[in-house]
């Protein structure tokens, strides 16, 4: 099961930070102290084919002292169709992309748009267990043990407002994506 840890957001550190945005192309609610929006204004004047749509990645490498050594901005579409399905497959591309790199570990700064129900601590939830929901695979009797089978994410890092509530919540959908792990490698044992 992926792993997971929830720190502040004045303390977020690592190699690759992630971070959200829609299709306005806004990079917001970053509390951070480095400042990423103009290293991602320069991005965009280069790859003009990233239009913050549903799944869209831009990588780079921030021009300062930043918090991270690489940032990835993926995008989430529109803000009025985001709800809790939508941050599930949110994760689920996110996790695909960092296997795809061989990332072991990120850091994701959810700084979706909140509203409602649509709190923090719902959208880390939301894009825990479709991460961790994607991040499964069952090798035990591939023969041809191909790359393209292997599982690379270890763990996530949530850098929140909230730690304390997060975790508590996140802790939950680590407890459920057991059980549904669980179940998965039962129903898949021959005999």
């Amino acid at each position: 099961v992926l792993k997971f840890t929830v720190t502040k957001c004045e303390k977020a550190k690592g190699k690759l930070g992630v971070f959200f945005v829609g299709e306005d192309l806004k990079l917001e609610h970053l509390d951070l102290k480095y400042d990423y929006k103009a290293d991602f204004k320069d991005m965009l004047k280069l790859r003009t084919h990233f239009k913050g749509k549903k799944g869209d990645v831009l990588s780079f490498v921030p021009s300062g002292k930043a918090e991270f050594q690489e940032v990835l901005v993926m995008g989430y579409g529109k803000a009025d169709k985001l709800n809790a399905d939508a941050a599930r497959s949110l994760g689920g591309k996110l996790v695909s992309y960092l296997n795809s790199r061989q990332e072991k570990e990120a850091v994701v700064c959810p700084n979706l748009p909140t509203k409602g129900k649509n709190t923090e601590t719902c959208i880390c939830q939301d894009l825990y267990f479709g991460a961790a929901s994607k991040n499964y695979r069952y090798n035990d009797f591939f023969f041809d043990k191909k790359d393209d089978n292997k599982v690379y994410l270890e763990s996530l890092e949530f850098c929140v407002h909230k730690p304390d509530e997060c975790k508590k919540a996140l802790d939950q959908q680590q407890a459920l994506m057991e059980v549904v792990t669980f179940s998965r490698n039962f129903v898949s044992q021959p005999g």
